[in-house]
């Protein structure tokens, strides 16, 4: 359970019934990882006589969803019109308050089955692949361990290659994407990365690797052997990463 406490004022007299709605979200407010939806704030009535000249106190129970990541996040905070479902708006025109703090939702993510032996230093390492087309797209999934965490943001590489070593497709981004920074990352944490190539039927091989963003690539082994152009070379038959 994550606590929250918040402090409600009525600045004029109500004359409809609103509830609060307290969610975990994730950093670019894509997903909630956990919610509290009271009826009433501070358990009253906001249209009969709602206080003017006191706080109403509440405490909101979130429970985090057990599938959450081991990611951060932030609290968000609406007061919904009850019976529109509608939010109010705040003076800048949104929807929600988002609460500095950062959260840090504890563990260390699902495990991974560990097929690989690729190592990017100083501390990230690849544990595990899964690739597979997907109507127009071929997808790839990875599996990150985290053995000391990263000082700066990076970029993750995926490169789709001909029998030769040709680049023919790329997705060039954030490791996670906008969800959870590398520099945030943790270690001893396992974390699972989606990403989309192109469908291109000259694609024999995945190239795979490590960047900030405007640097150099990170220097790549694979047990004491440094691999070439510090990229690790996937086949398409790799075998994924376990439920």
């Amino acid at each position: 359970l994550l606590d929250v406490e918040l402090f409600w004022r009525a600045e004029k007299v109500l004359d409809r019934e609103y509830r609060p709605v307290v969610q975990l979200v994730n950093l670019p407010l894509s997903a909630a990882w956990g919610v509290s939806e009271p009826l009433i704030p501070g358990g009253g009535s906001t249209a009969k006589g709602y206080p003017l000249d006191r706080f109403a106190s509440e405490i909101h129970e979130i429970p985090v969803f057990a599938d959450a990541p081991p990611y951060v996040g932030h609290i968000s905070v609406q007061m919904v019109d009850v019976a529109t479902g509608e939010p109010l708006k705040l003076p800048d025109g949104t929807d929600r308050l988002i609460l500095p703090p950062l959260i840090r939702v504890d563990g260390n993510g699902a495990a991974l089955q560990q097929h690989l032996n690729i190592r990017f230093e100083p501390g990230i390492e690849l544990w595990c692949a899964g690739i597979q087309p997907d109507g127009d797209s071929l997808s790839v999934n990875l599996g990150w361990h985290v053995t000391a965490a990263p000082v700066n943001d990076l970029n993750v590489f995926v490169h789709g290659l001909d029998a030769n070593g040709n680049m023919l497709e790329q997705f060039d981004g954030p490791a996670l994407g906008a969800e959870y920074p590398t520099s945030l990352w943790l270690p001893g944490q396992n974390l699972r990365g989606h990403y989309t190539l192109p469908a291109n039927p000259s694609i024999t091989q995945i190239a795979v690797g490590l960047y900030p963003p405007g640097g150099d690539r990170l220097p790549a082994t694979s047990g004491v052997q440094s691999l070439d152009n510090n990229q690790a070379i996937l086949p398409l038959d790799s075998q994924g990463c376990g439920s």
